[in-house]
């Protein structure tokens, strides 16, 4: 009988042990399993950072664009009116000549 019982007590405590293995195995495993959540979500998080600088930057180059475009329009824009102001000069300057002539 005390064969019995020991045997007994020895299946118990290879159950145990079994249990306990499988039991660290798991909890192992969540762990991983954590570790690459954690993983996916700094990669997603640092590509959510990269594609955000790369608009920026896109933005910005495009605002450098559409500025040096005004700042073109502005000067085309001041040329003309020298332009203007110096015909207009010069018509004035013309008709006063021919009003002189005519007197």
């Amino acid at each position: 009988k005390a064969i019995l019982v020991a045997q007994v007590e020895n299946y118990r405590s290879a159950a145990q042990e079994r249990e306990e293995q499988i039991l660290v195995q798991r909890q192992e495993q969540e762990q991983q399993h954590q570790q690459q959540l954690q993983q996916q979500k700094q990669q997603f998080q640092q590509q959510q950072r990269q594609q955000i600088e790369e608009q920026r930057q896109e933005q910005q180059h495009k605002q450098q664009v559409v500025n040096k475009r005004l700042d073109q329009l502005q000067n085309h824009a001041e040329s003309l009116k020298r332009l203007s102001d110096q015909r207009q000069q010069l018509w004035e300057q013309k008709q006063m000549e021919e009003h002189r002539r005519q007197q």
